[in-house]
């Protein structure tokens, strides 16, 4: 078991557990790939760990299970970003998986629907804002992070992005870029693969204590925009998607849902290692694999 002191913080357990659920899945899956009998040929046991003699994303003697998890998953990173680089530098674009797919057609839903809104009052952030992106408060799920994820694997960024996400000390989202003149002003760097809550920000509706909808009013916005479009809303001349509603209905796909949400770098980092870790074992069922 890992020592009480790695295990301080929130964040450290869902990483170690993380790890922990990776290592359970690469064993299971290389059985259904390879067999049993392949599987009982690479590992062995030993007192405390399976322990691989020798696996092809390492060369190492190093434990499959254990407090070295982490470190690990940063050895098998190397040979996943490797083949991805490996012939002269082309990276291939692969098909998006059915995952990541349902959840980027749920995402663009609340486009549509904030889209709507926009067509029919005059309501938008000020030119250049990036106030709410700088948040430490924004969250999303690991499922909402995975077309984020995969996009960057299939751009060959994975490996940089990672090590952001692992080594950043803030929880404001690594893909913020802030303008280098006005503090308040940025922009996302990853707009077209946002989770749901920056979608849906300044752009949505709640249910009010009278069973009404009203806005949800972003006070960096023009306050008699804001005004205007709320009464819209409220006599139904215009429609806004429920932001819990429509958060609820995206967060409720994909196969990390029991998880939550996450503060948005976390998140990217767990989907990002999920990435990672199927390209590698789709990789097994390639004529080229070792």
């Amino acid at each position: 078991a890992p020592y009480p002191g790695e295990m301080a913080s929130r964040s450290a357990v869902l990483a170690f557990l993380t790890a922990f659920a990776a290592d359970c899945y690469s064993v299971a899956r290389f059985a259904k790939l390879r067999g049993v009998a392949a599987l009982s040929r690479r590992i062995s046991h030993s007192e405390n760990y399976l322990i691989p003699p020798r696996l092809p994303i390492m060369g190492v003697r190093t434990p499959l299970l254990g407090p070295s998890s982490m470190r690990r998953l940063y050895q098998r990173r190397q040979y996943f970003v490797g083949r991805a680089d490996a012939v002269d530098g082309d990276v291939g674009k692969d098909a998006m998986s059915e995952g990541a797919l349902e959840i980027l057609k749920a995402l663009k839903k609340i486009d549509a629907k904030t889209d709507t809104l926009l067509s029919q009052t005059a309501l938008r952030c000020p030119d250049g804002c990036g106030r709410c992106c700088k948040s430490p408060e924004v969250e999303a799920t690991v499922d909402e992070m995975l077309p984020l994820a995969e996009n960057l694997y299939d751009e060959g960024e994975a490996e940089s992005w990672l090590r952001e996400a692992e080594e950043t000390q803030s929880r404001v989202c690594i893909f913020y870029r802030q303008d280098p003149v006005h503090e308040w002003k940025g922009r996302c760097g990853v707009y077209e693969h946002r989770p749901a809550v920056c979608r849906l920000f300044g752009f949505s509706a709640r249910t009010n204590k009278e069973d009404g909808i009203e806005l949800i009013k972003c006070h960096h916005m023009d306050d008699d925009l804001l005004e205007k479009t709320d009464e819209a809303i409220r006599r139904g001349e215009a429609r806004a998607p429920v932001m819990a509603t429509e958060a609820a209905r995206v967060r409720a796909l994909g196969e990390h849902s029991s998880m939550g949400v996450l503060p948005i770098n976390e998140a990217f980092e767990s989907a990002m290692k999920t990435v990672l870790t199927r390209k590698y074992f789709e990789s097994l069922d390639s004529p080229s694999a070792d």
